[in-house]
């Protein structure tokens, strides 16, 4: 450690003999350093004349409302193109939560720790035709149902453009499957004749959805709104067939 800055407060503290002893151990930081100089105006009986009042935390609540467009993706699928070759539609519900922002002191509050706990959903269905000749036609109906509390943690940075402020935020997310189903309908008709199986897409179904995600808004008064882009890791085991979730968000919040 360089010690030189305690020579140099034994020398500044050199008319209080009282102090000198609280020197010689001192740790080099602020709080250290305020109780210092407070403990010499008191045994000296200065006044202070300028005193900066330490920075903290600010921490902001909310809630926030909007709406999720959500879809699948498969691949890397052994012995099967029905999910990897599916066309998945993009299922549109509406979504909701808790926002927690801790803003970080200095560089004018630019800087935040910005969390939410959001309910999100979706209805997920697509088709694919196994096969079609002059006799009749096989195809696959996959749909996909299930509803998640998500934790996002993110780094939030905002830049004040006249009143308002723009803002940019990545990290991570985290989803609990707190519920839903999956299935699959093979429809086969030939010569107008039509049969159907029934059965489960996919056997086990992934509980935690890790993922991360991208935002940019706009920040006015206590209202934001924005625009977000979230990956996640799907529903599925990646050792047996590879997901992928993708999430857009149009989101609106209020902050108290």
């Amino acid at each position: 450690d360089n010690k030189k800055f305690i020579g140099q407060l034994i020398f500044y503290f050199q008319d209080c003999p009282a102090i000198q002893s609280k020197i010689k151990n001192l740790e080099y930081s602020k709080k250290s350093l305020e109780n210092l100089f407070n403990y010499y105006y008191k045994n000296t009986n200065s006044k202070v004349a300028f005193q900066k009042k330490t920075e903290k935390n600010k921490i902001e609540v909310g809630v926030l409302a909007g709406v999720a467009l959500s879809t699948l993706k498969f691949n890397q699928i052994n012995f099967s193109t029905v999910l990897q070759n599916s066309n998945f539609n993009y299922s549109t519900n509406f979504t909701t939560g808790l926002l927690l922002d801790f803003i970080l002191p200095r560089n004018n509050n630019k800087l935040s720790i910005y969390n939410e706990l959001i309910y999100t959903s979706y209805n997920i269905s697509g088709s694919y035709n196994n096969s079609t000749t002059a006799n009749g036609s096989t195809n696959t109906y996959t749909t996909f149902g299930y509803s998640y509390l998500k934790l996002f943690n993110m780094i939030r940075y905002k830049y004040p453009v006249g009143k308002s402020f723009i803002f940019v935020n990545a990290g991570i997310t985290s989803g609990l499957n707190i519920g839903g189903s999956n299935s699959q309908r093979q429809e086969t008709i030939i010569y107008n004749t039509s049969s159907a199986l029934e059965y489960n897409a996919i056997i086990e179904v992934r509980n935690v959805e890790q993922g991360y995600a991208l935002g940019l808004g706009t920040k006015f008064d206590n209202c934001t709104f924005e625009l977000r882009y979230e990956r996640g890791t799907g529903l599925t085991n990646p050792q047996e067939i590879k997901s992928i979730s993708n999430r857009f968000y149009f989101i609106f919040g209020v902050r108290f």
